[in-house]
């Protein structure tokens, strides 16, 4: 996601999941006008992350993180159905530190991300350009961009593209009493590459997001769950993921 969700968790086929928490406190500064938003904010952000992977997989990896960043976008207003904006650009900078004695140093990420417009109504088109340099191994994907569903065993310095074709499926506005509302139900195409910058070897990952946003008990807070159904072109195998979250905006 170009907006990260305060909490938001993947289940993965057989036995592992992924979990990432943030926490971020910014002074947006808005020179919006017209049809189109414009944006500088500096922040201050906290996030945990966690892979698990089963009690003795060496892959298991967890990382509570705290630093700056600078973010900028200037991109056109969305319309009410719209997944994402039609037009424009965002672009982050930031600089972290990790709370362990391995993973101390000098980390910084640079992302840059563009919208064009889809073919299909209310459909938009994100590409996403992502450059990490990290002073350790890290194996965590909210923290690199990895291509979804990949874990990358040594991954300190990496450039990962994203390219996701969103589009709204249904509004069917649906409510069961006071239980639940059921705003949208949702797809995403998308196509995932990365590859380390001293090594090039690439890993790459092809599917298809369907998802539903809702709301239970008259909550304010938006809900997302679905399923993720994914194609490993360098293994050549299948994978599949629950997919839950909510953001507080």
């Amino acid at each position: 996601t170009d907006d990260p969700s305060v909490v938001r968790r993947s289940y993965h086929f057989p036995g592992a999941y992924s979990e990432f928490f943030k926490v971020e406190s910014g002074v947006p500064l808005d020179f919006s006008s017209g049809a189109w938003y414009r944006r500088v904010e500096p922040a201050l952000f906290f996030e945990y992350a966690r892979d698990w992977f089963g009690h003795k997989s060496e892959l298991n990896a967890s990382a509570w993180m705290s630093g700056i960043s600078l973010s900028t976008s200037l991109t056109r207003k969305l319309n009410y159905r719209d997944l994402f904006p039609k037009w424009g650009v965002k672009a982050n900078l930031s600089y972290f530190q990790a709370y362990s004695d391995t993973r101390l140093g000098n980390n910084k990420k640079a992302r840059v991300l563009i919208y064009l417009p889809g073919l299909l109504p209310n459909s938009s088109l994100r590409v996403l350009n992502s450059i990490s340099w990290l002073t350790f191994n890290q194996f965590l994907n909210s923290t690199q961009d990895f291509p979804r569903g990949q874990f990358v065993y040594e991954a300190s310095d990496r450039y990962n593209l994203k390219v996701d074709y969103a589009f709204p499926i249904s509004y069917p506005d649906y409510h069961l009493s006071w239980l639940i509302y059921v705003k949208r139900v949702k797809a995403n195409l998308f196509y995932d590459a990365g590859t380390g910058l001293h090594e090039k070897k690439w890993f790459m990952t092809t599917g298809a997001d369907l998802t539903m946003d809702y709301h239970i008990i008259r909550i304010g807070i938006e809900l997302e769950s679905g399923i993720r159904m994914m194609y490993f072109p360098n293994t050549r195998k299948f994978g599949a993921e629950f997919l839950w979250g909510f953001s507080v905006n």
